[in-house]
């Protein structure tokens, strides 16, 4: 098991990982909405849970510990549920209430 973690992570310093489109960014404690920017979108993702916010001040992004923060930046929603994230119930409601 060991082995395969340093084999991981030789891999991955070499750049020889597989490349994706999404861009992690350094975390903070911003309580700002994150918007659309360029075409793509930030969002901060809980990296236990699985879930993803739109709305940095939402309360379970406030709630959420730091080793689980995640702010990354993609092209869109349909990216994070292609590969396995869910939206937060809290937050992603009341985006979707806002652009109705």
């Amino acid at each position: 098991m060991r082995k395969l973690i340093i084999l991981a992570a030789v891999i991955f310093l070499c750049g020889c990982a597989p490349q994706t489109d999404f861009q992690i960014l350094p975390t903070s404690n911003e309580t700002e909405t994150i918007l659309e920017k360029e075409g793509r979108i930030t969002v901060l993702i809980n990296k236990n849970s699985g879930k993803y916010h739109l709305d940095a001040s939402c309360v379970y992004a406030a709630r959420m510990a730091d080793e689980n923060r995640l702010l990354i930046e993609v092209p869109d929603e349909a990216y994070l549920s292609e590969h396995g994230y869910e939206p937060c119930s809290r937050c992603s409601d009341r985006n979707d209430k806002e652009n109705n």
